[in-house]
């Protein structure tokens, strides 16, 4: 069975190697290329660093050598990349920036500033929702995730001879760009014979309107989650 695989390019070969491990077929279609912003970091004294994706990690890694902040992070794989390049996690919640906002008044005082580091384009606005709680964030925009223009032919191609069984999303944007670029003459047979796994009620609801489409949440909002559905729904 071939799944539609949406990530940027470096997370959808990793996702693409875990859906191998389970028998099924990756069909790569990123829809957003990754570029690091060069910016000035702000010059003030943080009590912690936010990581809400491993693109806010690679970014900030990529920027300075300072390691010295704790981290709070959205996410195990985020976590994971942060350890890994050097930085001290303190919190790890789940993969929403909700269930970290509520966790980060847990830790911090009134007195502190956060520096949450984050894309131009975001699903959540963690600022406002810690300064909602009294919590001082300052928002630094590090990389941006261009959208590409077209769906490659040979993606078309694998969608107009039914080869594709399901297509991933991991995030609100990812469902808009496909929805857009997605050929009007190709709706009627993919959103009949094509299931939508998302990752989050937020991502499905941008295929609402295709009342004929088979969307599918996941259970939790993580690879394994969605890994657990297409093992179970294509094979």
């Amino acid at each position: 069975m071939r799944v539609l695989v949406t990530r940027p390019q470096e997370e959808a070969v990793a996702f693409a190697s875990e859906l191998k491990k389970n028998g099924l077929q990756p069909v790569l279609c990123p829809l957003t290329n990754v570029t690091h912003l060069r910016v000035s970091l702000p010059d003030k004294k943080f009590s912690h660093i936010v990581f809400t994706s491993r693109n806010g990690v690679k970014a900030f890694a990529a920027l300075t050598d300072k390691r010295d902040l704790p981290v709070f992070a959205v996410g195990e794989a985020t976590a994971n990349l942060a350890r890994g390049l050097g930085f001290t996690v303190k919190i790890v919640a789940d993969n929403s920036v909700g269930h970290l906002a509520a966790l980060i008044p847990l830790e911090t005082s009134v007195s502190e500033t956060l520096l949450y580091v984050c894309g131009q384009h975001r699903a959540g606005d963690l600022q406002r929702l810690l300064n909602d709680q009294n919590r001082e964030c300052e928002q630094i925009i590090l990389y941006e995730a261009k959208a590409v223009e077209v769906l490659p032919d040979r993606v078309l191609k694998s969608l107009e001879s039914s080869e594709v069984s399901a297509a991933t999303f991991f995030s609100p944007r990812a469902a808009q760009i496909f929805l857009r670029l997605l050929p009007a003459e190709f709706h009627k047979s993919v959103f009949a014979d094509v299931r939508l796994i998302c990752l989050s009620e937020r991502i499905a609801d941008v295929f609402k309107e295709k009342r004929q489409a088979h969307i599918i949440v996941t259970k939790s909002p993580d690879t394994k989650a969605m890994i657990d559905i297409l093992s179970t729904a294509l094979t």
